[in-house]
This record gives structure tokens, sequence and C-alpha cells, in this order.
């Protein structure tokens, strides 16, 4: 959507669940890691794949709070 509206684009700036800081996207996200990644033009699939090495320690760690495997 960033890239087919060009210049008309701008991400949500007003409150957004009682919070103005940070914008929307940022809260959504968790940080304003990935909006930076969109905003630099890099694609979607290259931004998913920096979560694996995330993913896979979360992976890790949830195994220890499993009764059952």
């Amino acid at each position: 959507m960033r890239e087919m509206s060009g210049e008309l684009f701008s991400w949500r700036t007003e409150v957004y669940e009682f919070v103005s800081k940070p914008i929307a996207i940022d809260l959504l996200f968790g940080s304003n890691r990935e909006r930076n990644k969109i905003e630099a033009g890099r694609p979607w699939r290259e931004i998913a794949a920096d979560w694996e090495p995330e993913e896979q320690a979360f992976d890790h760690r949830r195994h220890a709070a499993w009764m059952y495997e």
C-alpha cells in the first residue's frame, strides 16, 4: 500500500488505543524496527526472515513450560 500510494501515504499518527507515542504501527509491531525497514524499502520476505532467530529462541524457551511432548 505504501508503495502504491506514493506521496499520499502516511503512517497513522493520531492517538491509538489511548496512546499517542509511539505511533500506531510501532505500537502494533512492538517497536519501530519493522517500520524503519519498511521505510527503507526492504521487501516483506526479508523483514519476516529477520524474525526467524527470535522465533527459534521463543520455541526453545517454550519447551521448558510443556508438561508433555
